[in-house]
């Protein structure tokens, strides 16, 4: 049976809360300690005398604003910029030029020669497209999510949820896709030597992990901590197996792994792992070990 473990979904990190309220007292205090007569002596005394400032309009600055009229009584109207359709417009356009990118890159890949130094490359910065492709339709899959809820009838939420339905499906193929050409990098021995190959094992782990594929991603983690010691991702391949073992409720197990990443000062996921650290030692029942790890993280 499983063991029930506290912080397995953990909050927002804290943030220092910066109160107001002794400032407003204090200073509401000192306002009314204040005598009347000083008070209305420091009013603002508008002076009697007013500054006119003229400018005669000339040819440059006397400029003709054109209007607009709607055609039907002369009526102006102002042309309307709709924040969505120039989203979604742009949207296609990025889409466009990484569709464009893939099919250069497997050209490329088609007429180059095998032993060139560049080759390799060409099989990486494909997988990142497709990466890409993954992300674009992820986000547009939870663009959705806000007018689905909002909808006011049955039929119009089934078909947003049936268009969500159909980008959730391209971003998974395209996930697919990326993970194949990470792996086909990892595991041709020609490419043992890649100047990125602590990126693609990075990378393909995070993206296995992503496919719920857990066991497949600690393979290629500890390839890259057994392998490339030195590399700025060694902190977020502790952090995998930390999380893996945390939510299995290996805590002792986890809290070793945290506290590798604690060791990574200069890490984005350095303040993260020391939180986890506390939850570690709440479910070992050391409260005052899990205080002092919280006062860490809001230093």
């Amino acid at each position: 049976m499983k063991t029930r473990v506290f912080g397995e979904i953990s909050p927002l990190r804290p943030r220092r809360v910066v109160s107001l309220r002794a400032l407003m007292a204090l200073a509401l205090t000192c306002a009314l300690a204040l005598p009347q007569d000083a008070a209305a002596a420091g009013k603002y005394k508008k002076a009697s005398g007013e500054v006119k400032v003229q400018a005669k309009r000339t040819k440059i600055t006397n400029i003709e604003t054109k209007k607009t009229t709607d055609g039907a009584g002369g009526k102006a109207v102002r042309p309307q910029l709709f924040a969505e359709q120039f989203r979604e417009k742009a949207e296609d356009k990025v889409s466009q030029l990484t569709d464009a990118a893939i099919g250069t890159l497997k050209r490329l890949i088609k007429v180059t020669d095998e032993e060139d130094p560049e080759y390799p490359d060409y099989f990486f910065r494909l997988a990142e497209h497709y990466r890409e492709k993954q992300n674009q339709y992820m986000f547009r899959a939870r663009a959705l999510d806000e007018k689905v809820y909002q909808a006011t009838t049955a039929g119009a939420k089934e078909g947003l949820k049936a268009r969500q339905k159909k980008f959730e499906k391209a971003e998974k193929a395209w996930m697919l896709q990326g993970i194949k050409m990470y792996l086909h990098i990892a595991q041709k021995t020609r490419f043992a030597k890649y100047k990125r190959m602590d990126e693609v094992l990075f990378n393909l782990g995070d993206m296995l992990n992503k496919a719920n594929r857990l066991d497949k991603a600690r393979v290629f983690f500890g390839r890259l901590i057994r392998n490339y010691p030195q590399s700025k991702y060694i902190p977020d391949a502790y952090l995998s197996f930390a999380e893996f073992y945390f939510n299995d409720g290996r805590i002792e197990e986890a809290l070793k792994l945290y506290q590798q990443v604690g060791k990574y000062p200069s890490s984005p996921i350095y303040g993260y792992a020391i939180y986890k650290q506390g939850w570690c030692w709440l479910n070992l029942k050391d409260p005052r070990r899990a205080l002092e790890k919280f006062v860490m993280v809001i230093k």
